[in-house]
């Protein structure tokens, strides 16, 4: 959910927002350069995972689903 806000504009995003984005992507490439048999299935983990940060940022800031795009983009 970190990264919506901040790309929102969102002022109030706070450093442990960052901080968290940088541990979850390390977190994240580490898992699959160990395990390359999760790369067929990474593009549908993403959107599920946007959808559901999508949902969380919502409910966590005042953005809203205009604010917001359906779709990720990296």
């Amino acid at each position: 959910m970190g990264i919506l806000p901040v790309r929102a504009g969102v002022r109030e995003a706070c450093p442990s927002w960052l901080a968290t984005l940088r541990v979850q992507r390390r977190e994240t490439l580490r898992l699959l350069k160990n395990n390359l048999s999760l790369t067929p299935y990474l593009d549908d983990a993403l959107q599920e995972a946007y959808e559901n940060a999508r949902d969380l940022a919502m409910g966590e800031t005042d953005l809203t689903r205009a604010n917001l795009s359906t779709q990720l983009s990296l």
